[in-house]
């Protein structure tokens, strides 16, 4: 589930990645998480690569955070299909 990263890593993440989300947008993750654990770690992953390329500039609510999930549900059909 975690590829190469260990828990402490996967803990700051969460933490650096919560900084750039709203507590609705943030609530909705935690939500994501209990039922899919992979797709939580999957945007909490791209969130941070964001965060340290200095791409994110400003804090995510949960209307782009449901529009990120829509993205990521696409690119998985896309795949599905190729």
């Amino acid at each position: 589930m975690n590829g190469n990263f260990n828990q402490f890593e996967i803990e700051k993440i969460r933490e650096e990645v919560k900084k750039y989300l709203t507590k609705d947008a943030y609530e909705r993750l935690a939500r994501i998480r209990l039922i899919k654990p992979e797709l939580a770690l999957q945007i909490e992953l791209n969130l941070y690569q964001l965060i340290k390329k200095n791409k994110l500039k400003k804090v995510i609510n949960e209307e782009e955070m449901k529009k990120l999930l829509e993205m990521l549900r696409e690119k998985r059909e896309f795949r599905l299909i190729r």
